[in-house]
């Protein structure tokens, strides 16, 4: 059964919303947010937050890159990309400040 107007309405407010998010972790250098994060975020299922990503992408809005993981997100308009998590572990954590422990 096709989705109604209503129904549709809902999705591309729903992929408005995760575009905001996505472009607001991207300014900010920050990982990109899991498909369940988003998810429990919106209270809907991961496959519906896949839809929305998708629709992003198909529209030129945003472009995926698949790490080990997580997903690389660029805004198209600015150029600007979500961080992978384990570059974000070494901007937290830099090797250099750490103190350690003597035995």
């Amino acid at each position: 059964m096709p989705a109604s107007k209503e129904q549709r309405q809902h999705a591309v407010e729903r992929a408005a919303k995760i575009f905001t998010i996505l472009k607001q972790c991207a300014e900010q250098g920050l990982p990109c947010p899991s498909n369940r994060e988003l998810a429990d975020r919106f209270g809907v299922k991961s496959g519906t937050i896949a839809n929305a990503l998708h629709f992003l992408e198909a529209n030129g809005m945003i472009e995926r890159e698949q790490k080990s993981d997580r997903v690389i997100i660029t805004i198209c308009a600015s150029g600007k990309t979500t961080e992978a998590a384990a570059q974000m572990k070494q901007k937290r954590f830099p090797s250099d400040t750490r103190k350690r422990r003597r035995k």
